[in-house]
């Protein structure tokens, strides 16, 4: 592995074209056409090439394929060695790193069923997916999961193995037999395994309506998301820093299918996801985060400009009202803002299927930056997908996939042979369908129209003091809203107007804070269609947490158990 500086690593120029890759070259016999097959053609046919780079010790080390091909073979060689056959199913309880990465494809290698589980998840929640997906042995990150294992690992007789990435603190463990994932390396191992009816990896569904399922997700299946390369941008040499943990279908495509099938680069930082610190150092052309996390991001810029005086302030406020990617003002502050987010190289962003704001867009478009929603399918391992950030996005459904209108107007996705039903609403529009959102989540107006949440509480997250907000039917009808503050901003707004807070709570109970909500109503009121404008608000008195079920372990939205802890409240009025 080579070693780059920091500043190797984040002071490069954007490559104009991807240099010939895969398309270029001969593809692997069809009737061995696995994700190892392509696997193995990489480290022959490029072995020297950057395939993820990786910092530790506060150091980048570049993993080339042939680095890549060669542990992925030892990893494979010493889970054989370890007892484990064909078919057995190893958890992986990691976020998103290298050796997780290497771990799945070790897996995939030796004929075995790479299971991702959430790094987020509880001890409990972690047990119920091991059994159901039928586990015999476990990687885990670090301690933190080890011991969770250790919690359950009475509910978990058939679990015989665990190695952990990390071992700081678990040398001493007796009550868990623990062995360093560093010495799971063999010798040997053969050919791969792998063939492309079987299964490649386990994934859930997100949780979001009804409890996880286990989804395995066949070597066919992985090799169908090629096509989704080209149209999000990505390609040969491309660098892309994923803040979507492994265990989420588009985490899972970004870190392990799209280098593989594409070549793209990922940055794996020092922790779970890279920070911005990091984005800085790597220099990514492409960033994929949640929605929600742009839109903080925006929002703390914002802040930060506010806290400024003077000329950089006026340029500031100038370049947030009329800036665009080019000329001495995008000079002076577009590429200042972009290089302290670590998107100073980075052409595109990708996001979940969760709408950014529009002020968040427009945003990203001043800095010359293009933004694509994915539409992810656990079924298919990866996107199947794009849209755009708009009100009633087109959906652009990437090759080897169908799409059609269903029954109730759902959309049905069609992977292979099997069609999925997706639960979530479609309109037919000149041909092109268009998303509307999920069922269960729309909202009925009095006159019996049904629109997407994210229509209304986009608005409303257009103000900096508003970390998230929920559209929820009125109790007399029309449509109220749950705000779960930004503290950030809010302690920065405090700070200048001489008042003193102490927890998210304080601020929730504050009428100087309500006035200031109530203000951000108005404001989106005006910008929303009479119907959907917003009646009653609810100040959340401590922030959404997965632990309370509220989020799922990948910090998608539960909507029915957050509207059904505090809907109630909206009854009895008050703004907290």
């Amino acid at each position: 592995m080579a070693e780059l500086s920091p500043v190797a690593a984040g002071r490069r120029p954007a490559p104009a074209e991807p240099p010939p890759g895969p398309a270029a070259a001969p593809a692997p016999d069809v009737g061995e056409d696995t994700l190892m097959h392509r696997l193995a053609w990489r480290a022959r046919a490029f072995p020297q090439a950057a395939a993820f780079l990786q910092k530790r010790h506060g150091v980048w080390r570049e993993w080339t394929w042939a680095d890549v091909d060669a542990e992925v073979r030892a990893l494979s060689a010493g889970l054989q060695t370890a007892g484990l056959a064909a078919g057995d199913a190893l958890g992986i309880a990691c976020g998103s790193r290298v050796e997780a990465v290497l771990a799945v494809l070790a897996c995939q290698h030796a004929g075995l069923l790479p299971v991702l589980l959430n790094a987020n998840l509880a001890a409990g929640g972690l047990a119920t997916l091991a059994l159901q997906a039928g586990i015999v042995a476990l990687v885990a990150e670090d301690q933190e999961q080890v011991d969770k294992f250790a919690d359950v690992q009475t509910r978990l007789p058939r679990v015989r193995a665990c190695w952990v990435v990390d071992p700081k603190g678990t040398r001493g463990y007796a009550h868990v037999r623990v062995q360093p994932f560093a010495a799971l390396r063999g010798s040997g191992g053969g050919p791969p395994r792998a063939r492309p009816e079987q299964a490649a990896v386990g994934l859930f569904s997100a949780g979001v309506h009804r409890e996880p399922r286990h989804v395995p997700v066949t070597h066919a299946d992985l090799l169908r998301l090629q096509a989704a390369a080209a149209p999000l941008g990505l390609g040969e040499g491309r660098r892309c820093a994923s803040l979507f943990g492994l265990a989420d279908p588009l985490g899972h495509y970004l870190a392990v299918v799209a280098p593989v099938l594409a070549g793209i680069v990922p940055c794996f930082g020092e922790g779970r996801l890279p920070s911005v610190a990091e984005l800085r150092q790597c220099a990514p052309d492409a960033v994929a985060l949640p929605a929600r996390l742009l839109d903080q991001l925006r929002r703390e810029t914002s802040a930060r400009a506010a806290r400024t005086r003077g000329l950089p302030q006026r340029l500031m406020q100038r370049w947030i009202a009329s800036g665009g990617p080019r000329g001495a003002l995008h000079a002076l502050v577009g590429r200042p803002v972009a290089a302290a987010l670590g998107l100073a190289a980075c052409r595109t962003v990708l996001t979940g299927y969760e709408r950014m704001t529009p002020v968040s867009a427009r945003f990203l478009a001043r800095l010359g930056i293009a933004t694509r929603g994915l539409y992810g399918l656990t079924e298919a391992g990866g996107p199947v997908a794009a849209f755009a950030q708009a009100e009633a996005p087109a959906l652009r459904v990437f090759d080897g996939y169908g799409a059609e209108l269903g029954p109730a107007g759902h959309l049905l996705l069609r992977v292979g042979r099997h069609p999925v039903d997706t639960g979530d609403l479609v309109r037919l529009d000149g041909g092109v369908l268009q998303l509307i959102g999920r069922e269960a989540e729309l909202l009925t107006l009095p006159d019996g129209e049904r629109v997407a949440p994210a229509v209304v509480e986009a608005e409303l997250q257009a103000s900096p003091y508003v970390n998230q907000a929920i559209a929820v039917g009125g109790p007399a009808g029309g449509i109220a809203a749950l705000v779960e503050l930004d503290e950030v901003t809010l302690r920065d707004w405090a700070r200048a107007h001489g008042l003193a807070f102490t927890t998210l709570r304080s601020f929730a109970e504050s009428s100087e804070v309500a006035r200031l909500i109530e203000q951000a109503v108005a404001e989106a009121n005006q910008r929303l269609q009479p119907a959907l404008r917003i009646g009653r608000v609810l100040l959340l008195p401590r922030a959404l947490d997965a632990a309370n079920g509220e989020l799922t372990p990948a910090l998608a939205l539960r909507r029915a158990i957050v509207r059904n802890r505090y809907a109630h409240r909206l009854v009895q009025g008050a703004h907290s």
